[in-house]
């Protein structure tokens, strides 16, 4: 094991006191240091071969794998020259990215900003121990889905520049510390490069993709979505999504490195639909965390994409399901797990949700064909996906909800408001941020809607035969059967999204 610096100083002459290691990537170790906001990135070289690395993977994530220091002039000139190209690279000045700050003397890396009470989303990838218990101690499935759709979104945001990440993994996405919040931050942004550009061939063992790792190809938007895939995989299922029964238990002929054959694409992934001789049952089982939509990008991803690098999903793919899915869960009373709305109870406890939903779906709203008749909206198939707002009530069934066949949902928990966030109110994905357009509240006789910043809401109520403008906190009644009523998100002049809502309940 190397003997790290205690200190280091930078090219402005400041001195940065190294704490713990945050984690290590296919380049380099970032450390902690005594200030809360700089972190400090060590470049790293000399990894030992695969044939002779020792312990899991996880384990190799979480503690320095021995490798030494690069050190020298011309290690720092060459760094030197990388960050100056990256911070003349073009992105959003929003973009949660914690660019490099200063070089460092002496030693070659440099500081990067870092944002308090932040930790990586390694920290979600949990020992077997008590696996269902720290599942959610960590945010449970909900949260590992919200904060995954984050890193989708910021990745979707650089390629679309076309920006190249190039090394994501458990140590350079980097999530708030807190179970009750979902910040994310790409850290490490040192081999940023334009998707045209030639740029370093660097990764993380068991994230590189086939053709990264083969030396097939040069990184590219489409092996940062590879290495995306391999993370969302492990965040939700706790399982690397290669290292099955096959590798585990080995081959005839010693000689042949499963574990490196599995990471360079040459063998099915657990969930391969073709092949199940490396299928795994360790980790979380897959039918409470994994919807249809998610294991069909997985699929994409490490089935024919595993050869076929155009085949993956994009970012924006990714972010969106992502999102539906997180969307898509409600929180059980029993035991406080989030779990996928449609189920009829819980599946970590013998809890069950309830049949009391207040549920949307969304349409186009288009002035020139729509203005005269709201039967036009509703007779129309959805082009976004519905929405339910849901207060949890023991007992009942989501047979209701079910027989529609939606695709989106929100759902709300008992005594909680929930945000409608942009991204169901407008075609928003990877723009800046996903702020929330209005916060619903479902009360004993009504529903107390909230909308944010400049959003103005207009309410049709198609009994009473009024439009009515939400531009501050007001309340409406519960839409009933026969008193259902409809928001317009945008002005009636627009083409806008309108959500009709209607309360089901089965009591």
């Amino acid at each position: 094991m190397t003997d790290y610096p205690k200190d280091v100083v930078d090219e402005r002459g400041n001195v940065h006191v190294l704490k713990e290691m945050l984690g290590e990537g296919g380049q380099g170790i970032v450390f902690a240091t005594t200030n809360p906001d700089i972190a400090v990135k060590l470049i790293a070289g000399g990894s030992e071969p695969a044939s002779e690395r020792r312990g899991t993977l996880l384990e190799r994530l979480t503690h320095a794998s021995g490798a030494s220091l690069i050190k020298g002039d011309a290690a720092r000139n060459e760094l030197r020259t990388r960050l100056e190209t990256v911070r003349t690279l073009p992105h959003p000045d929003d973009l949660h990215l914690a660019e490099p700050l200063a070089m460092l003397r002496g030693h070659v890396g440099y500081t990067m900003r870092l944002l308090r009470d932040m930790v990586p989303i390694r920290t979600l990838i949990l020992p077997p121990e008590n696996i269902a218990e720290e599942y959610l101690a960590t945010g449970g499935l909900r949260r590992r889905l919200r904060l995954l759709a984050k890193a989708a979104e910021i990745l979707g945001r650089l390629h679309s520049i076309p920006l190249v990440y190039a090394d994501v993994s458990p140590n350079n996405v980097f999530i708030s510390s807190s179970a009750e919040a979902s910040e994310v931050w790409l850290i490490d942004a040192d081999n940023l490069h334009f998707q045209s550009a030639p740029g370093p061939q660097v990764y993380t063992p068991g994230f590189g993709a086939p053709e990264i790792v083969a030396g097939r190809a040069p990184v590219s938007t489409l092996s940062d979505g590879y290495a995306f895939a391999v993370l969302a995989f492990y965040v939700l299922a706790q399982i690397h999504p290669f290292l099955g029964k096959l590798v585990e238990e080995g081959g005839w002929e010693e000689s042949v490195d499963l574990e490196e054959q599995a990471y360079a694409g040459e063998l099915p992934w657990v969930g391969d639909d073709e092949d199940d001789s490396n299928r795994s049952d360790k980790g979380i089982p897959r039918e409470p965390v994994l919807t249809p939509r998610l294991t069909k990008l997985f699929q994409q991803t490490f089935g024919v994409g595993r050869q076929d690098a155009a085949s993956r999903p994009s970012m924006l793919e990714w972010a969106e399901v992502l999102h539906q899915c997180a969307d898509w869960t409600v929180a059980c009373e029993g035991c406080g797990s989030t779990f996928y709305a449609p189920r009829e109870k819980c599946p970590w406890c013998d809890s069950s949700p309830s049949a009391k939903l207040l549920y949307g779906k969304f349409y186009v709203w288009d002035p020139e064909f729509d203005a005269e008749s709201y039967d036009a909206v509703l007779a129309g198939p959805p082009v976004w996906h519905p929405l339910a707002v849901c207060v949890l009530v023991l007992g009942g069934t989501y047979d209701a909800v079910l027989a529609g066949s939606p695709v989106w949902h929100l759902c709300m928990d008992r005594n909680k408001a929930t945000d409608i966030a942009r991204h169901a109110a407008e075609p928003s994905l990877l723009r800046d941020g996903d702020p929330p357009v209005m916060t619903v509240e479902v009360r004993h006789r009504s529903i107390r809607l909230t909308p944010h910043g400049d959003w103005v809401v207009y309410a049709y109520l198609p009994r009473e035969g009024r439009t009515e403008v939400i531009d501050t906190a007001k309340e409406l009644p519960l839409p009933l059967p026969d008193s259902e009523w409809l928001l317009h998100f945008g002005s009636p002049d627009q083409i806008h999204r309108v959500a009709y809502f209607t309360l089901i309940a089965s009591d």
